[in-house]
C-alpha cells in the first residue's frame, strides 16, 4: 500500500472515516532524520497492507501538531479511529516500526 500524504482536514477525514489502526508519521522534508525514515515507511508499507500508513509535514500543519503534542520530528502515532493509542519519537529501525504498528 502507498504512503498517504495529508493535510489537517485530510488528516481529520482520515481517522474519523473507519477504526481501523493507521500510522501516522510528522515529519519535514528537509530534515535528515526525516528523509532516513522515507524508505523505511515505503517498505513497511508495501509489507503491511492492511494498515494505512499517513505522513503529515510539521511546517505546512503546525496547528494540527501542536493539538497532537507533537514536539520533533520523526514522531510516530498509531490511531484507531479518533483514538491515539501509541506516541514514538525519533529515527527507528524498520523492525522498531514494525514492533510499534504490532503493539
Amino acid at each position: 500500500m502507498s504512503i498517504k500524504y495529508l493535510d489537517a482536514q485530510g488528516f481529520r477525514k482520515e481517522i474519523e472515516s473507519t477504526d481501523d489502526k493507521r500510522l501516522i508519521c510528522f515529519y519535514n522534508e528537509r530534515r535528515m532524520p526525516c528523509l532516513v525514515m522515507r524508505p523505511v515507511l515505503n517498505e513497511i508499507a508495501d509489507e503491511n497492507p492492511d494498515i494505512d500508513i499517513c505522513c503529515i509535514d510539521i511546517t505546512k500543519n503546525g496547528e494540527l501538531a501542536k493539538n497532537l503534542e507533537v514536539m520533533v520530528v520523526p514522531t510516530f502515532l498509531i490511531f484507531r479511529g479518533t483514538n491515539r493509542t501509541a506516541k514514538k519519537i525519533g529515527t527507528c529501525s524498520k523492525s522498531q516500526i514494525q514492533k510499534f504498528i504490532d503493539l
